[in-house]
């Protein structure tokens, strides 16, 4: 799993030099710019081009989580909707953000859900000032 961030962080990097290809065009990221959703969570999404991925390294230090979202290729992909939970209750519903999805949650016990195109990705986190990284995988090729 180590190799797969490291690759991963590295694939950030090449994505802001060159123009995306493949599991879905990034066109929906065009705002990165931080929300607060109706239960106060802030978060922010996007990391594609060197103006957002700027944006995005300036947001990092505000937020204390970071998901990606790839295939099991390393390609990032942008899923169809993000969920994170507390308690069986939804603390943080998103539609077509990504690849990256920087989140500001209060310490404590979730589970972050991604779907996309039908196949559900799930992991149980642990929020305890600033978290590891979560990356969710798919596999490719899916139809």
């Amino acid at each position: 799993m180590k190799s797969l961030t490291l690759r991963l962080a590295g694939s950030v990097i090449a994505l802001a030099v060159i123009a995306p290809s493949g599991a879905q065009t990034f066109s929906a990221m065009a705002n990165n710019a931080t929300q607060t959703n109706t239960n106060g969570i802030r978060y922010a999404a996007g990391g594609v081009g060197l103006d957002a991925r700027a944006e995005m390294q300036g947001l990092a230090a505000s937020h204390n989580l970071l998901l990606m979202f790839a295939e099991s290729s390393g390609e990032f992909l942008i899923p169809d909707s993000v969920s994170v939970r507390k308690g069986g209750v939804d603390v943080l519903n998103v539609s077509d953000t990504g690849p990256l999805l920087y989140v500001n949650l209060p310490n404590g016990s979730y589970t972050v859900s991604a779907s996309y195109k039908g196949v559900v990705r799930s992991k149980a986190i642990n929020v305890a000032g600033r978290t590891p990284d979560v990356v969710l995988t798919w596999p490719g090729q899916l139809n």
